[in-house]
C-alpha cells in the first residue's frame, strides 16, 4: 500500500502543481535517520513521501483511528500512532526501535502547522529526544509554497512548491539528554531547518548566531 499511495500522491501533486526538490543527493542511501521539517499545511506529509525514495514512517494522531478510512490508510502506510498532548512512551519506544533498526522517521518538531505567519514556531523536544536516544543522524528538510496550495487551486493558479534537503548531521548532545541539553538539541534541529528557508520563514529561529553553523552567511 505504501508505494501505491506514494505513486498516487506524486501523480496528483505533479499534475496540479509545480514541485521542485533541491538537495536529494543528501539523502542517505541506507541506515536509519530522523527526517525533520517545518509544517505549513496538510500537503506537507505527502511531500516527505515524494522527496525521499526510501520508505518513511510518520506519526499519526490517535484521534484519526476513529475514522475507518484514515485508520486503514495510515495503518497500511505503517504510521506510528501517538496520543497527542501527553507523554506517549510506547509510541516513543516504537519510533526509537524503528530508527535503530535502520528505518526512517519523518516528523515536524513544531508539532502543529504554522497557520498564521507560516514562519517557524517554537518547537517541542520530541525530535531531539528521538535523535539522542536512537543515535541516528538528523536530516533537515524545508518546505515552502504549501501554505497557499488550496488558495492557488481555487484561483485557478498552479501552486509552486519548493523542497530543500540539507546535509545529515548528528546532534551534539548526550544519549540521555534532558532539560537544558535537550532544548539545546531542539534549537540545533530547528536552526538547521531555518537555514534552508528564506528569512521570512525563519520565525522563532532567525537568530544569526544559532543559524551560523548551518548557514554561514547568516552569521556574517
Amino acid at each position: 500500500m505504501y508505494f501505491f499511495v506514494r505513486s498516487v500522491f506524486s501523480f496528483f501533486l505533479h499534475l496540479v502543481s509545480k514541485v521542485t526538490v533541491e538537495g536529494a543527493e543528501n539523502i542517505p542511501a541506507d541506515g536509519g535517520f530522523l527526517l525533520t521539517t517545518n509544517h505549513l499545511s496538510y500537503v506537507d506529509p505527502p511531500l516527505l513521501l515524494i522527496a525521499v525514495p526510501r520508505r518513511i514512517r510518520v506519526f499519526a494522531a490517535e484521534k484519526y483511528r476513529r475514522n475507518p478510512f484514515l485508520r486503514l490508510l495510515f495503518g497500511g502506510m505503517g504510521c506510528v500512532w501517538v496520543r497527542q498532548f501527553e507523554a506517549d512512551h510506547e509510541a516513543l519506544r516504537e519510533a526509537i526501535r524503528h530508527l535503530q533498526s535502520g528505518g526512517i522517521l519523518g516528523m515536524s518538531p513544531e508539532g502543529t502547522r504554522s497557520r498564521e505567519t507560516h514562519a517557524l514556531i517554537r518547537a517541542r523536544g520530541g525530535a531531539a529526544l528521538l535523535a539522542s536516544r536512537s543515535g541516528v543522524p538528523v536530516l533537515p528538510m524545508a518546505v515552502r509554497g504549501t501554505e497557499s496550495f488550496i488558495r492557488d487551486l481555487l484561483h485557478l493558479r498552479r501552486p509552486r512548491i519548493a523542497v530543500r534537503i540539507g546535509k545529515p548531521y548528528r546532534l551534539d548532545i548526550s544519549p540521555r539528554a534532558k532539560g537544558a541539553e535537550l532544548e539545546k538539541g531542539t534549537i540545533e534541529i530547528m536552526s538547521a531547518i531555518a537555514a534552508l528557508l528564506p528569512p521570512t520563514y525563519r520565525g522563532e529561529y532567525a537568530d544569526p548566531h544559532q543559524l551560523s553553523s548551518h548557514c554561514p552567511e547568516a552569521g556574517a
